[in-house]
């Protein structure tokens, strides 16, 4: 897998950092991808487990609700 960098065309501030819109695309391609392999290791695992014994489907929760946020995102400002 090769994995593309970030480029440091992003500005930062003392409670952000806001993403150019081609690097936002980028950083949703690589959430997307361990997305996938989060779910599918999780669909390995016992369903009726908690959460405590297997973590895996909070974090793919999590970055499902974080790419939700970036795609929302990238829509505004698309608009624009």
């Amino acid at each position: 897998d090769s994995i593309k960098s970030l480029r440091a065309c992003h500005i930062s501030t003392s409670t952000e950092t806001i993403f150019s819109l081609c690097n936002l695309k980028l950083l949703m391609d690589q959430l997307n991808s361990a997305l996938k392999t989060l779910q599918n290791e999780s669909s390995e695992a016992v369903c009726n487990a908690s959460q405590g014994e297997h973590p895996k489907n909070y974090w793919a929760w999590r970055l499902e609700r974080t790419i939700n946020v970036l795609q929302s995102t990238l829509e505004a400002e698309e608009r624009k």
